[in-house]
């Protein structure tokens, strides 16, 4: 089967037809139609390769297949990462395929980044039409996210309602934008240590006939987006023609954005428009937006910062997010959403792991974070004991009309007119730092994270050293075995060979190392994915010896 190529399976165009023909023969709510795609499927592909991406695509197909031809059912690929059937309504037998997806999933990938979406339409009356039956499917399909147990949704009339609903608030938001409604928020940005303003973010609000402001629920209209940039250039031409310093604005850019319009070119032509310094002007970009369409978002991003606008990252952290991404669509700024972490007393201190990850990740690439949602004095504590320098939330300042905010600037103090940059140490060479007196076990064990040291001699690989945040990485004790053969057992067979070029790799780069993700074995089913950066550092009685730091990307990815 591996030697078929994709366009072998896809077969949409005849799915209608013989569903045509098989409906006569049905009896009503014995049948269903499921829509089925896997969830940030662009993502999988770029982080494990276009090949592993059509072994699932292939793999899906068979399990359809199987499914469809023990009952007498019809199946088909749409193309992308899209499949229908036509099965029997059976919920043991939709999760049966559910569960045979994910644990294919699982070979790359053993969290719950990746998963299957399915929507269901029960066939109640077999004289609808079957492009309405896929329809309805597909609307099903589209609030799969929300049953977070099983991404399993059957399609309801109240969905059709939902549809309508948001049809409304589009055409009353056209309204809205015509009677000029419309206006915005700032919520400042604030320096940890000093509780100054270094920035503040634009945030939509509509105020209605009676006074009132609401927060739009729709977020995906570009025409309204480009409404609120023109009203943020206008403030900031207002408050500098009036003789006052502003800060920097943030402004939201969205997917839908980027896919309808030249975002750049129309940034730019405002700017010039009102005059506007670069440096005032920040975009922000969900992350979940970096998972889809990659190329025209990179170029996107590119093109902004290149031409000396600053780019942030929205909403980092919250399960898309990696390294390799980040390296393929740089970014000047992060920001963290602190409303997805859980602060009660028995996940603090997994909420205080992830956090700690994505320090070190953003600070391997020398991007500063502005943590998102800081809420009361005791967040604000928490974060800044693990080294954060900005944040944004309701313990600072609520989102603010644009007159109670023009109070705030109008007193310098509150200002902190050198805004976000990050706050770099001097560099240090590794191996000045191993071979210091400087490193003691303390040091060792609670500072420079989960490391391992080696020694390499003719392929023989020989393990000397390891540290306590090692063992807590892997949840074990401290080992009861050979520390060489405990360690290199954990690294699966099939990329133990990765990892000697990464070795290999580092002596010849003694500067800049080398790095990888690989997966370590906690046990034999629970596999932890795992960021390395190994460097050489000297050589001595024919072993070359190397420094190994690890970090847990398991909760990140």
């Amino acid at each position: 089967m591996n030697s078929k190529s994709l366009s072998d399976y896809y077969y949409n165009h005849s799915f209608m037809d013989g569903l045509r023909k098989k409906l006569p023969k049905l009896l009503p709510n014995t049948y269903c139609i499921a829509a089925i795609d896997i969830e940030h499927f662009r993502l999988f592909n770029k982080l494990y390769g276009r090949s592993s991406g059509d072994e699932v695509i292939r793999y899906i197909c068979a399990c359809l297949k199987q499914s469809t031809m023990e009952n007498d059912g019809i199946d088909a690929y749409l193309g992308g990462d899209n499949f229908v059937a036509l099965l029997p309504d059976s919920d043991e037998l939709l999760c049966s395929i559910r569960e045979k997806i994910i644990e294919k999933l699982g070979k790359w990938n053993n969290t719950s980044v990746f998963f299957p979406l399915f929507g269901v339409y029960t066939i109640e009356d077999t004289s609808i039409q079957p492009e309405l039956m896929y329809d309805r499917a597909m609307l099903a399909r589209s609030h799969a996210e929300e049953d977070y147990k099983w991404h399993i949704c059957r399609y309801t009339l109240e969905m059709e309602s939902c549809l309508e609903e948001e049809v409304y608030l589009l055409a009353e938001i056209e309204k809205g934008l015509e009677n000029e409604e419309f206006t915005f928020f700032v919520q400042p940005q604030c320096n940890i240590m000093t509780g100054q303003i270094v920035g503040a973010e634009a945030l939509v609000r509509w105020q209605k006939e009676d006074g009132e402001f609401l927060l739009p629920k729709n977020k995906m209209i570009d025409r309204l987006d480009r409404y609120i940039w023109e009203k943020v250039c206008q403030w900031l031409r207002h408050w500098i023609d009036t003789g006052h310093s502003p800060v920097p604005i943030s402004i939201n850019v969205s997917r839908i954005d980027i896919f309808s319009m030249n975002v750049p070119a129309y940034l730019f032509d405002l700017m010039e428009k009102y005059q506007i310094p670069k440096h005032l002007i920040k975009v922000e970009i969900t992350e979940s937006a970096y998972t889809e369409n990659n190329n025209r978002i990179a170029s996107a991003v590119n093109t902004l910062r290149s031409r000396g606008l600053v780019v942030m990252m929205d909403d980092f952290g919250c399960g898309y997010s990696s390294l390799n991404m980040l390296e393929n669509i740089p970014v000047d700024v992060l920001k963290l959403d602190m409303r997805f972490l859980r602060f009660e007393e028995a996940e603090r201190k997994k909420s205080a792991h992830i956090l700690e990850a994505i320090v070190n990740m953003a600070s391997m690439l020398h991007l500063p974070i502005v943590v998102e949602g800081v809420e009361d004095e005791s967040q604000e504590k928490f974060v800044q004991g693990l080294g954060y320098c900005y944040t944004q939330g309701f313990y600072y300042y609520k989102p603010l009309p644009i007159p109670k905010f023009e109070e705030l600037l109008s007193d310098h103090r509150r200002i902190d007119t050198q805004g976000i940059v990050y706050k770099q140490v001097e560099s240090m060479h590794i191996r000045e730092f191993i071979d210091s007196n400087f490193v003691s076990d303390s040091m060792l064990n609670n500072v420079l994270g989960p490391v391992v040291f080696f020694e390499v001699q003719s392929g023989k690989i020989k393990v000397t050293r390891v540290n306590e945040q090692y063992f807590q990485m892997i949840g074990a004790e401290h080992f009861k075995e050979d520390i060489q053969k405990e360690f290199l057992a954990r690294i699966p067979a099939e990329e133990r060979s990765q990892f000697n070029e990464m070795l290999e790799n580092s002596f010849l780069n003694p500067v800049s190392g080398a790095d990888g993700m690989l997966h370590l074995l906690r046990t034999e089913t629970d596999k932890l994915t795992v960021y390395i950066k190994v460097f050489y550092m000297q050589e001595k009685e024919d072993w070359r010896q190397y420094y190994c730091s690890l970090m847990d990307m398991t909760k990140i990815l």
